[in-house]
């Protein structure tokens, strides 16, 4: 949540299940290195739209209803 990507235990003990979320274990407890977690959450995350793709996008969706 500090770095503004909120999500919930259940949620990330999911992604170490599966493999999907960098982590290590120490004895059997899970451990995770914080530039690995930035770097990961940063590739997850999709980027703002730039006005131009809004556009082209709001006139496709305007030529289908007619």
């Amino acid at each position: 949540k500090e770095y503004g990507y909120p999500t919930s235990k259940a949620k990330i003990y999911k992604l170490t299940s599966t493999g999907k979320i960098p982590c290590k274990t120490y004895g059997n407890k899970l451990v995770f290195s914080r530039k690995e977690i930035l770097l990961w959450a940063e590739n997850q995350t999709k980027p703002k739209h730039d006005s131009s793709e809004i556009s082209l996008t709001l006139a496709r969706s305007a030529r289908r209803k007619r």
